[in-house]
């Protein structure tokens, strides 16, 4: 039996993380940052393209590897006359 999962049913399971008050960073959150960049040292840095990178590279799926938002319209397809 093969068990389909997409990256909105793994990324539905990290509804609620959020960043850390303080000078302490959530775990989580700098585990997604530091996937592909070394530099970050806490949670206050825009995680949203770490965050994606995070669930595509779960699920070996092809990723932008930057914390750059715009790095993504760089990844996949273009779609014409989507419905």
């Amino acid at each position: 039996m093969k068990i389909e999962v997409s990256a909105f049913d793994i990324a539905q399971r990290f509804i609620g993380i959020s960043e850390t008050a303080g000078t302490v960073a959530n775990p989580q959150i700098l585990a997604m940052l530091r996937l592909d960049q070394a530099w970050p040292e806490g949670d206050e840095v825009a995680w949203c393209s770490a965050f994606c990178n995070y669930i595509a590279w779960l699920l070996r799926l092809p990723r932008s590897k930057s914390l750059r938002a715009r790095s993504w319209l760089g990844i996949g397809q273009a779609v014409d006359d989507a419905p």
